[in-house]
């Protein structure tokens, strides 16, 4: 990774091409998760800027602990922000389409274990990655790779809410945790 770590990012673009694109037959799902998605994005952004600065001290092999620790605390408390995003969309979504219980022959035959929480949170993931390598100017190899995976998350992304809107029906787990935050 480059040099220049991202002061600001704009998630208009992405959020709109999900809303035009892969929600564009789901906007009630879109509508109802649309602050938590936005939250999610801004979050994962926050998490970049710790998580590079931390990357950024440690290569200078910079003796500031307390600044070290600082970053590293930002990122554990983001990251249980993403966390709690992610559970919401996917209660949202759940809430949305009852609590009735599907039988495993019921659903697609190469059934996607990520939840739709996961799947949005890596398509905003790899999209601040893709503006990071731009910035940059890494290889377009980098790009294309990103690209190539979010494209990937995306067409399951759809395929889920698809199957979603079918059957009515969207079944989640509750975030666990092994202690208490």
């Amino acid at each position: 990774m480059g040099n220049i770590i991202l002061t600001s990012i704009n998630f208009d673009v992405l959020i709109d091409d999900l809303k035009n694109n892969i929600f564009l037959n789901h906007k009630l799902i879109f509508s109802a998760i649309y602050e938590d998605l936005v939250t999610l994005c801004d979050n994962n952004f926050i998490c970049y800027k710790s998580n590079m600065s931390i990357i950024k001290c440690r290569k200078k092999n910079d003796t500031d602990h307390k600044g070290i620790s600082y970053f590293e605390n930002i990122s554990r408390t983001v990251g249980e922000s993403r966390a709690n995003c992610k559970s919401r969309i996917n209660k949202i979504i759940h809430d949305l389409y009852g609590n009735e219980i599907v039988l495993p022959e019921n659903w697609m035959s190469d059934d996607i274990v990520y939840s739709i929480g996961e799947m949005l949170d890596r398509i905003s993931i790899e999209f601040i990655k893709q503006m990071h390598f731009m910035s940059n100017s890494d290889d377009i190899k980098k790009i294309n790779a990103s690209k190539k995976w979010e494209g990937r998350v995306r067409k399951y992304l759809l395929q889920k809410l698809e199957e979603i809107t079918i059957k009515q029906f969207y079944e989640i787990s509750e975030e666990s945790r092994t202690y208490n935050v």
